[in-house]
Formats: structure tokens, sequence, C-alpha cells
């Protein structure tokens, strides 16, 4: 169980808006939000493949949401403290450790959310992280994607994922390497959100012009201090009771 307060932008009581046809603002006498959650998983290992169902189930009371009313030809849009919401996640991943040399994972998750008196909203998530070595080379590859996500009052659609990334790491010394990538090489990321409520309608494409391809160069060199005295990550210690290990 876990409380999460209000932000300061929700509690601000004065008009945010340019629109002369919309008011928004948001509402000092919010109160906390408080979460439950339930999380169950397992991992089996099978010659080296990790699979790891999992479903993780959450109940907000008292949540903090977006709240709209038309009064005078004019839209409110501000937040209120309503009742309980619920989420419902199933999914899982698939690993598998490439011997010495690098490492493959995939994730997703189908999604469900449950708001108070309204249908079901379903949506799912999906991603890949891919990791290589040879010889001073190292190769990554990140990727996650969500279609939907939702509000009491509004959905948006992303047609692009949320995050990607392409790179390419050369060690010159062990403390000294270069490093070339890109992100958002899939192009520009864009989503479209549209609220509706009442007699009000609005639809919102956001195209995020800061995140689209972006290529860049790394070149880093660390100083170590007592080198000699470090613990290599690989390292496994073991201790001598059965069943515990570091």
């Amino acid at each position: 169980m876990t409380n999460e307060a209000p932000n300061v932008a929700k509690l601000n009581p004065y008009n945010t808006s340019t629109d002369s046809l919309v008011i928004v603002k948001g509402y000092p006498n919010l109160f906390p939000m408080q979460q439950h959650n339930f999380n169950s998983s397992y991992t089996f290992n099978i010659a080296g493949l990790y699979i790891s169902p999992n479903v993780d189930y959450n109940i907000y009371t008292d949540i903090i949401e977006p709240f709209g009313y038309s009064e005078n030809g004019i839209y409110f849009s501000t937040y209120h403290n309503n009742g309980r919401y619920r989420t419902l996640s199933t999914g899982g991943s698939v690993s598998y450790r490439l011997k010495d040399w690098g490492q493959i994972s995939i994730s997703g998750s189908r999604d469900f959310d449950y708001f108070s008196g309204q249908n079901v909203k379903k949506h799912y998530s999906y991603g890949l992280d891919f990791s290589a070595k040879s010889k001073k080379w190292t190769y990554f590859l990140f990727y996650n994607f969500q279609n939907k996500s939702y509000t009491a009052v509004s959905y948006s659609k992303y047609y692009k994922p949320n995050y990607y990334l392409a790179q390419i790491k050369y060690n010159i010394t062990p403390n000294f390497y270069v490093s070339f990538a890109v992100q958002y090489f899939t192009g520009l990321v864009h989503s479209k959100t549209i609220l509706q409520d009442d007699r009000y309608m609005s639809i919102t494409n956001q195209k995020m012009k800061d995140l689209n391809i972006r290529p860049w160069i790394l070149i880093r060199y660390t100083f170590r201090k007592n080198d000699k005295a470090k613990i290599k990550l690989n390292n496994v210690v073991t201790s001598k009771e059965k069943g515990i290990s570091l």
C-alpha cells in the first residue's frame, strides 16, 4: 500500500488557459490517492531460457483524475478525487543469455483499465532489449511501444514507440571508449489525444519534434582509483551455506 499526493499543478486554483472558451485550473482541496498493489510472477529456467509470466493488479481509491463540465458555453477543466479505479496487467518476458557474448529479452503485456461506471479499457505494450559483445565491440538495441493510454474522460493513441535506440560502442582501452547511437530511428514520435465529456470534445495531435531521428556520438574516458581493488561484475560469490548465493 502506498499514498500519492497531488502535485502543485493539480492544486493550483488559478486559470492557466489562453482560450476564452476553456478554463483550466486545479482544485486546492484534493487529497492523496491511495494505491494497493498485488503482484505475482514466476520464472522458469529451461536450458538458459528464462520465461517469466506476470500478473499485476492495482486498486486505486480517492483517485485524482481530470474532471470537466460546461457552463454558459464555457468548458471548465479541473481535477477531483473520484472513487475507485482498478488496473490489471497480464504478460511476462522471455530472455536468453547468448553464452558469453550477449543476451536478448522480449516482454509484453495485455492491460485493462476499470473506471467507475465505464466499460473496461483495453490496451497493450511490448518491448525488446538486446545486447551483444564481440572483442572490443558492443551492440545495443532497445525498443518499447504502447498503443494507448486512458483517463476517465480521454484516451491517447500512440503511432510510434515511446522509446527506441540502436547503439554501437568500441572500447579503445578498458577505460576509454567511443560510442555511436541513433535514437528514435523509426521517425517522429506522434500521438493523438481525444477528450470527450458531455457536450465538449477536443482532439489534440501531438508531434514531438525533439523526439525525432537523433544520431549522436559519445567519447568517454574513466579515471579509476584503486583499479586493482575493484570487483568485476561477472564474478559470482557463492556462500558455503546450502541454497544461499550472492
